[in-house]
């Protein structure tokens, strides 16, 4: 139990002296959320990194990929002048705040006992991730993921997290997906407050917390709530930086999207909305350089795991490919109508025939979030404008589903999709962006509220 504090400890030390080199005025709800996600990652990633030079998976070289981590951080910090600053500001906090902190510390112990007392279960956690993580631990290589678990190109994120936290304590190796779903909260949450929204904001947060399948993957051992985290988190970084244009956020942005990559075979696809964006945002202002620069970051984490899928394990990773093809399909407008009406028809049949209960238990599951965002957005059809870079986005990733579905049709293998379940595919799909739903839901809203609040006040 030690051991697994210290390690938990020096993650969010990492994740925390890494956030700093960007110079955000974030909250330290931000902080905590974003120390735990780009800790883990930049240590797996390291770790990763490790082995092209042969190094094999042990203590020690998790130490030394720990301390150069650590020493290369601290040494641009020292570079580019900028101070440790460990603080905490805290604020007297509001009954609401002290509501949402109890309600997200009794959600997360929920989801971190559910955790620690159910063993990893399902197909897809087991075999995809939970057997490589398991290899890597006992055979103490990375090389173990070619010859354990299955689709040996999904990226290494995940599993490499497992065979860390196997070192540390066998029991806690799921607890990994529930100290996610608390830095989603967080994030989230602090991000609203920097927008004003304050007891919305809170409320919000909650019905986050709560929605059924959000809490759902926090206790099981899939990546998409890990992919859902740095989807979420680049989207709303990208927004700031529309909003302010502070290269500081486009740089964290990117990096949590070339994360995405490290931790989802598709990751690459969910660039194409913020890229697309960007690419407008660019043209508006004459900044050129800013795509340019966006791309950067991302090729850091795609290119070597690219490398190491191809000509390390010799395999072939089919996302990459049909990535790139569909993006040159949406840009010249060459469409395959027939897959395309196929998925039209895929649709209807499964949700107006085959499968129309499971479609009322996945709107279920959402906690009634996706009528509430259209009520919303209908209701205040004439802020469009104020907010269209972060609605073009959310628009984007609808026809990025679409466009999954799309993809797998062009691959000819629809058989994935129909051994996984429509309902359990497409929701596990939309988890990566339905957070910026619900975020955009109480931007819109909070107008209004401000609005009250300050009549309210003048009025005494």
């Amino acid at each position: 139990m030690i051991l697994f504090i210290l390690l938990f400890i020096c993650i969010l030390f990492l994740g925390d002296s890494f956030t700093s080199l960007f110079k955000c005025k974030l909250s330290w709800w931000e902080r905590f959320g974003l120390a735990y996600g780009l800790g883990l990652a930049i240590f797996t990633f390291g770790t990763f990194l490790s082995s092209f030079i042969g190094a094999s998976f042990n203590k020690y070289t998790l130490l030394f990929v720990f301390l150069v981590c650590l020493i290369t951080i601290w040494y641009v910090r020292k570079k580019r002048r900028i101070r440790l600053d460990l603080r905490i500001h805290w604020n007297r906090p509001t009954i609401p705040v002290i509501i949402l902190g109890i309600v997200i510390l009794l959600v997360g112990l929920s989801s971190l006992f559910e955790s620690v007392v159910r063993p990893i279960y399902t197909w897809d956690a087991v075999a995809t991730w939970g057997a490589k993580g398991k290899a890597i631990f006992s055979l103490g290589s990375i090389l173990a993921v070619k010859d354990y678990g299955v689709i040996p190109d999904y990226p290494l994120n995940i599993p490499i997290a497992m065979a860390l936290f196997y070192y540390f304590g066998e029991p806690f190796v799921k607890s990994i997906f529930s100290f996610y779903f608390i830095a989603v909260l967080m994030v989230f949450y602090g991000s609203l407050k920097r927008y004003g929204c304050g007891y919305v904001g809170s409320a919000g947060t909650l019905m986050l917390a709560v929605t059924p399948f959000v809490f759902f993957h926090s206790t099981i051992a899939y990546a998409n709530l890990p992919m859902a985290f740095y989807y979420m988190a680049s989207v709303i970084y990208l927004y700031q930086f529309f909003q302010d244009n502070n290269r500081g956020f486009l740089m964290l942005s990117s990096i949590l999207v070339g994360i995405g990559c490290w931790t989802r075979a598709e990751g690459l696809i969910w660039l194409f909305p913020n890229l697309a964006v960007l690419t407008i945002y660019a043209l508006r202002r004459k900044q050129w350089l800013d795509p340019i620069l966006y791309l950067g970051p991302i090729l850091v984490f795609f290119l070597p795991w690219t490398v190491f899928t191809k000509y390390i394990i010799e395999t072939r990773s089919p996302y990459v490919g049909s990535a790139l093809q569909l993006i040159k399909q949406l840009f010249t407008l060459n469409i395959e109508t027939a897959h395309l009406w196929e998925i039209l028809r895929y649709f209807y049949r499964q949700i107006f025939i085959r499968e129309t209960w499971l479609v009322v238990r996945g709107v279920l599951g959402w906690g009634y979030i996706w009528p509430f965002f259209f009520s919303v957005l209908i209701l205040y059809c004439t802020r469009i404008r104020k907010y269209s870079y972060l609605l073009s986005i959310i628009g984007l990733d609808i026809l990025v589903l679409f466009f999954i579905y799309y993809g797998v049709a062009n691959l000819g293998e629809w058989h994935r999709i129909l051994e996984a379940g429509f309902m359990s595919s497409f929701n596990r799909i939309t988890l990566y962006f339905f957070p910026i739903i619900l975020f955009q839901t109480i931007l819109l809203i909070s107008d209004d509220i401000r609005r009250w609040r300050s009549i309210a006040s003048a009025g005494r």
